[in-house]
């Protein structure tokens, strides 16, 4: 089997991986959790870096002391994930979910690569992972192990963990403006935007959650990624099944704990966010 990435809308690439990642509840995850891998340590207390001494330090990320995203607006569209999209949504509310993803791009200092985070979401969606079955085939555990990779590329995948580094817990809002916009896709999208239908998101939250490719990704990300993906794809499984429907015939319910232990440790910015969607799912699929 070719592992040669598959052709997209070619763009410099430096978001399109995020964008593209982004209709995989799993990569939302890794999108804004991704600021703990590789991340550099700073200096113990007391102790100065003779480079610091010498020349001025890079601009590093807020650190989660500091990064107090007063905008409560982020704070309730977390909230209100699990009763999102509305059966019906107006051109009105259409305009301001695409204007909430692209102030948070802008609140993140990538405004300029919010038009290229879209096209890649649009280029993933159209180029989806095995959800089920994969084990009857070697060739599917191999093609969902390597899906990312041959859908956006080594350089994409590299330049995008290059900028999640530099802006951190920054680019933590813009996963729940995309969650939001891709979710829409099917009401407010144009054109091509319209391949990002809610049975895709289906798709990408069950390879992240019970396939072998999907938890390959996942296992070798920090806890705070791990904790985020799989909130986001229990956000997609819990809105399936408000929709009488159950993907693949996936229960949630066995998720529940582990994901709320690893958001409940990492202390990602919006963590009370989180725990109160995961409360409320674990309410309604009747616990564990």
């Amino acid at each position: 089997m070719s592992l040669e990435p598959v052709e997209s809308r070619p763009s410099p690439g430096l978001i399109a991986g995020v964008a593209a990642v982004v209709v995989g509840a799993a990569v939302i995850g890794f999108f804004v959790g991704r600021w703990s891998v590789g991340r550099p340590q700073e200096p113990a207390r007391g102790v100065t870096s003779p480079a610091a001494s010498e020349e001025p330090a890079e601009e590093q990320a807020p650190s989660p002391g500091t990064i107090v995203v007063a905008d409560e607006r982020v704070a309730a569209a977390i909230r209100e994930l699990d009763a999102f999209p509305p059966d019906r949504l107006t051109d009105e509310a259409c305009g301001e979910i695409d204007a909430m993803l692209d102030e948070a791009c802008g609140d993140a200092g990538i405004g300029e690569r919010c038009g290229e985070l879209r096209a890649a979401a649009v280029a993933l969606a159209q180029h989806p992972p095995v959800a089920s079955g994969e084990l009857f085939d070697q060739e599917n555990v191999i093609a969902n192990t390597f899906h990312l990779f041959r859908v956006l590329g080594r350089d994409r995948l590299e330049q995008f963990g290059e900028l999640l580094d530099r802006r951190g817990l920054e680019l933590e809002p813009v996963g729940a403006a995309l969650y939001r916009w891709v979710a829409s896709r099917e009401a407010c999208g144009e054109g091509a935007e319209r391949n990002v239908t809610l049975e895709r998101l289906d798709d990408y939250a069950v390879w992240s959650l019970s396939s072998l490719g999907g938890q390959a990704y996942l296992r070798r990300r920090s806890p705070a990624v791990e904790g985020l993906a799989t909130f986001y794809a229990l956000v997609t499984v819990d809105r399936a099944i408000r929709e009488g429907r159950e993907p693949y015939g996936l229960d949630p319910r066995r998720f529940l704990p582990r994901c709320e232990a690893l958001i409940r440790g990492a202390e990602p910015a919006y963590r009370d966010a989180y725990v109160e969607v995961l409360t409320r799912f674990r309410h309604r699929w009747g616990g564990l």
